[in-house]
């Protein structure tokens, strides 16, 4: 198959989902240059298929949805991707995962799955009220489609205490899914004294998806937003958490069977893996955010000991000797 036809074909796979994209969108997605979409339109178009283009901010390539796509030859490899996500999927906390069965469902009666590889997962995903936050989901994802705001009352950490909920109405944008939790990246209407908006990073947010933290979720019909069409996710989060957080760069000295637990990680950034002997590991690590670094160490127990770097060691000794405090004056108060 020439590079032109696989092109072709894939713009066309692309543009499947519904939604408009920009020339350069295609041109990144396909690693070709912009003036090829043209001709991949026009390749598409002579063999039947109608490609919508809309100029403007909002404007963009868009597949006609009356066209009829052609049925898909799968690989072993490909088939056997497909069955092996949809069984972790149905042993985990997936909100979606009625509609993905069905649809895995529809795609086995196309191909023959016994060439398939097999192998099991056990899910470990564990989401509580799970029916709230599915709730809160397609809500919220209803919106974004939409694009249409939203209004929500909603409680930070520091609030739990007085059972305050602060109502407001935001702009959504994205929902991304981070360690067993879904959260929200909205946009404020924050303004400047002047009267003019905040820019884009002083106005974001990000909202946890909780039954705890939120409540009255619900989409404004009459209040639309026009979404930033230069906004990229991966400019406002973390290479490996759901914020930009300050990383550390740590060195941890790993003992004793936990230390080949540990290596068997990718653990933080860049990770760095020193074996001093058959007992002792010393990891050198980029971890994103402070409560993460002391949170992944105090995993580890005893068996792992904090070298690097000096103001994040005593930082932690002093959170350790509070934590040992503690259990000393629960033994004190249990003897006498």
């Amino acid at each position: 198959m020439s590079n032109r036809i696989e092109k072709t074909l894939k713009m066309l796979e692309i543009l499947r989902d519904g939604r408009r994209y920009k020339k350069q969108e295609l041109a990144d997605m396909l690693d070709t240059k912009p003036r090829n979409i043209i001709e991949y339109k026009k390749d598409l178009e002579a063999s039947g298929y109608y490609i919508d283009y809309q100029n403007g901010k909002n404007g963009g390539y868009a597949l006609d949805t009356e066209c009829l796509l052609p049925s898909i030859n799968f690989t072993i490899q490909e088939k056997t991707a497909l069955l092996r996500a949809n069984d972790y999927i149905q042993s985990s906390d997936f909100l979606l995962n009625e509609d993905f069965n069905e649809a895995m469902i529809k795609l086995k009666a196309n191909f023959n799955i016994d060439d398939v590889n097999y192998s099991t997962y056990l899910g470990t995903a564990r989401i509580k009220d799970k029916e709230i936050i599915d709730r809160y989901y397609k809500i919220i994802s209803e919106a974004i489609k939409e694009r249409k705001k939203i209004k929500i009352q909603y409680r930070s950490l520091q609030n739990m205490h007085n059972d305050t909920y602060i109502e407001s109405v935001y702009c959504p944008y994205e929902l991304i899914f981070h360690q067993g939790f879904w959260y929200v990246i909205v946009l404020t209407d924050k303004k400047k004294k002047d009267g003019k908006l905040l820019n884009f990073h002083d106005r974001q947010r990000f909202l946890k998806l909780s039954a705890i933290r939120m409540k009255d979720v619900s989409i404004l019909e009459d209040q639309p937003f026009y979404r930033d069409e230069e906004f990229n996710l991966k400019e406002h989060t973390g290479q490996v958490s759901i914020g930009r957080f300050e990383q550390f760069e740590i060195e941890l000295k790993v003992t004793g069977p936990t230390a080949i637990l540990v290596s068997e990680k990718i653990v933080g950034i860049d990770p760095e893996y020193i074996w001093e002997d058959d007992n002792t590991l010393i990891l050198k690590t980029n971890i994103e955010g402070k409560f993460t670094a002391f949170a992944f160490i105090l995993s580890l127990g005893a068996n792992a000991t904090l070298l690097g770097p000096k103001n994040l060691v005593d930082e932690f000794k002093t959170i350790v000797d509070k934590m040992g405090q503690l259990y000393k004056d629960k033994k004190e108060t249990v003897l006498h």
